[in-house]
């Protein structure tokens, strides 16, 4: 079966050419279908915080034949990342996270592209290790928790809502793909759905690979059952 990169071999030669001015060390291979991108990216950026770092990382970059529709993963292949590093996956993977998948999705739909993927996702999470070796923090716009805490963060800023329970219900219209708008919205605004958080509902619901919203649902879920143990309506 061809992959993408199969049926859009020229695309991607256009896009690893745009790639290469910007971080000329990385090189590209194919292995059983998925694309490999494996060297050293360098970068000099303060992205808002006012400090500078200069710094480079040696990172393998990993597309699935089902790229562009799933994101990428990376691992720091040069011994620099510390295991005990909040982002740093201890799976036995070895990645790094760079965020909740739905976070991430979402910024990287904004433009498909290698380079739109390495330099808004993958460097700022360089600069953020970098930044946490150098003042023992981590930067002000990368200091949500890792794991559920962090999801459950996301979603409380992206819905404007505090409340689980309120956030699981809305989340869950995407999940398990039951929206009704004339419903009254969770947020208890007595507004209906299509009135509030309707359109929110709709977007992820357009626009997410369903099975990351789900499994961020069941992982908030896990957590509300553990310390309320009553069924979501």
């Amino acid at each position: 079966m061809l992959t993408y990169f199969d049926e859009n071999i020229d695309f991607y030669l256009e896009q690893f050419k745009e790639l290469r001015k910007y971080y000329p060390n990385l090189r590209d291979q194919m292995e059983s279908g998925n694309l490999f991108l494996r060297g050293e990216v360098c970068f000099n950026e303060d992205f808002g915080t006012g400090f500078w770092i200069n710094d480079c990382y040696f990172v393998e970059i990993a597309f699935s034949a089902n790229y562009p529709n799933v994101l990428p993963s990376i691992r720091e292949i040069g011994g620099k990342i510390e295991s005990n590093y909040p982002h740093f996956n201890k799976n036995g993977t070895g990645t790094l996270c760079l965020g909740t998948n739905v976070d991430l999705w979402l910024r990287f739909s904004k433009k498909k592209s290698i380079l739109h993927f390495v330099y808004e996702l993958l460097i700022p999470a360089l600069y953020a290790h970098a930044y946490w070796k150098k003042k023992d923090k981590m930067p002000p716009w990368g200091d949500r928790p890792h794991g559920t805490p962090g999801i459950i963060q996301f979603y409380s800023e992206l819905f404007k809502v505090k409340d689980l329970y309120a956030i699981l219900r809305l989340i869950g219209f995407v999940a398990n793909h039951n929206y009704d708008g004339s419903l009254s919205c969770p947020c208890r605004s007595a507004k209906s759905l299509n009135e509030c958080h309707g359109q929110m509902i709709l977007n992820l619901l357009n626009n997410i690979p369903r099975e990351y919203v789900i499994k961020e649902y069941n992982e908030m879920l896990r957590v509300y059952f553990k310390h309320y143990k009553r069924p979501i309506a």
